[in-house]
């Protein structure tokens, strides 16, 4: 093959494999987020770096949701893949509100405690 010929054909391959890369990370994200329908069970959970907080109501989840946004982390499929989004979940019953990032885990008795927004911060961080 020659040389002039190589050189056409090498930004072809490049661009062919970002697409394909491109296409492989968008099948994950889209395979990655969610809940079964049927039990409201997480298919799968958020990527490493995520942060996933559970609260008793909609107020908390409001709250948090609220927090998430003004960092920057609301659950969107772009900041998932990223794994820097805050996914909040509500669970009636709960006393308590229950972060985890990282393999990490802290309660805190309300969705506004300063020290619960510096845990999501350092989770993913900041």
């Amino acid at each position: 093959m020659s040389a002039p010929r190589r050189r056409r054909t090498a930004p072809a391959l490049l661009a062919l494999s970002v697409v394909v890369a491109v296409l492989l990370a968008l099948v994950v994200v889209r395979l990655a987020g969610g809940d079964d329908p049927r039990t409201g069970v997480p298919v799968a959970a958020p990527l490493a770096d995520g942060v996933t907080v559970e609260v008793p109501d909609d107020r908390d989840r409001r709250l948090v949701e609220a927090y998430a946004r003004r960092i920057g982390a609301e659950d969107r499929p772009a900041v998932r893949a990223l794994g820097q989004a805050v996914v909040v979940r509500v669970r009636p019953g709960r006393a308590d509100v229950l972060v985890r990032a990282g393999g990490r885990a802290a309660r805190f008795a309300r969705a506004d405690d300063p020290r619960l927004q510096a845990f999501v911060a350092q989770a993913l961080g900041g």
